[in-house]
């Protein structure tokens, strides 16, 4: 059976995410086991005492010139990590936490059937290190990445949209930085990695690459879910609107979690016009409730009537009963939607139904 590399698949091979929802899906590769041309050229290296045989691996679409161990140093490997190695049988592999042949060991490189340079990467004892450059048919780079010792800790590529992705440090690692450009280059979102699932966000207007917004996330780049300081800035960098979110309320189920009540506005916030005078200023706070067992009873926002000079409740409500501390999926929960004060919408059961209002 004949598969041959595309180009789209260096840039993917290369770039090892767990958790991103910025790359394609690998596309399946298998190399081709056909006749072979090693060049004995014996070389030393520093590595261990390794010395190297410089291998020619054909494809049906170019080949691969890289260099290998002629034997391996004795060493263990992490499970976690990708080894790289070569055999005559197998040919090139990968394996986790072991390896089968020759461990790749210096530069790799991969031109297409017409000698176009499409990959190079580096490699110390089956592991990459350091620089690894993709380029397309036409010699324009596509990605790019550095290696400390099988581990990426940056990475700028392009993806489907034709933007340009960077990841700067080790991936979704707290003081990690993720960039989107645009195809010409100019920054237009930010995400700097507090923890896992906290994540602070800037957006850049994307001609003149001033500040548009800035707030902090809660989730898996869960924009709609929000908390603490929020920014919004008109094109000359005046402040636009500014206020603060309730953190969010959630319950911790070991390596998952869930979002009880988010985006709940807390304090005074503020409307600006574009020449800097306010517009409009609101308060606002977080009701929250418990049963005795200290389960979540009901949560949501309130809004001060000035007219009234009362508190009323406005934005998205939830009620819970007592059986949320006991089995997360057997608790039943209702959602309410008002409007400064009044009912517009009700939910239960995963079905919403509007409430009508009378004249």
């Amino acid at each position: 059976m004949h598969r041959t590399l595309t180009e789209e698949s260096f840039a993917a091979m290369r770039i090892s995410f767990s958790l991103l929802y910025y790359l394609n899906d690998y596309l399946s590769r298998t190399w081709v086991l056909i006749a072979f041309a090693v060049f004995n050229i014996q070389s030393s290296v520093n590595a261990q005492n390794c010395t190297v045989s410089i291998v020619k691996y054909p494809y049906t679409n170019g080949f691969a010139t890289f260099s290998v161990c002629n034997t391996n140093p004795i060493q263990s490997f992490a499970e976690d990590q990708t080894i790289h190695w070569y055999s005559t049988l197998a040919g090139l592999k990968s394996t986790n936490g072991g390896c089968a042949g020759k461990l790749l060991h210096g530069l790799y490189q991969f031109s297409d059937e017409n000698g176009n340079l499409i990959e190079e990467t580096n490699y110390t004892l089956g592991v990459q290190d350091g620089k690894s450059t993709t380029w397309d048919k036409d010699g324009n780079i596509i990605a790019k990445s550095i290696y400390e010792q099988g581990t990426l800790t940056y990475t700028k590529f392009k993806n489907d949209e034709g933007l340009w992705v960077e990841w700067i440090g080790k991936l979704l690692s707290p003081g990690s930085v993720k960039r989107v450009y645009s195809k010409y280059n100019l920054l237009l979102q930010q995400d700097s990695i507090i923890s896992l699932v906290i994540h602070q966000t800037k957006d850049f207007f994307p001609i003149s690459g001033n500040l548009k917004s800035e707030c902090t996330t809660y989730g898996f780049g869960d924009s709609d879910c929000l908390l603490g300081e929020y920014r919004e800035y008109y094109d000359n960098n005046q402040l636009k609107v500014s206020g603060k979110f309730y953190e969010p309320l959630v319950k911790d189920e070991g390596d998952l979690y869930d979002i009880l009540c988010s985006n709940i506005k807390e304090g005074l916030w503020s409307w600006y016009n574009f020449d800097g005078t306010i517009d409009a200023q609101e308060k606002y706070r977080s009701y929250v409730s418990r049963w005795e067992s200290g389960e979540l009873k009901e949560c949501g926002q309130m809004f001060w009537d000035k007219s009234e000079s009362k508190w009323v409740k406005h934005g998205v409500w939830k009620s819970f009963d007592d059986g949320y501390s006991i089995h997360i999926e057997n608790a039943e929960s209702q959602s309410f939607k008002y409007s400064y004060g009044i009912l517009i919408e009700h939910g239960e059961g995963g079905k919403t139904y509007e409430v009508q209002i009378d004249e």
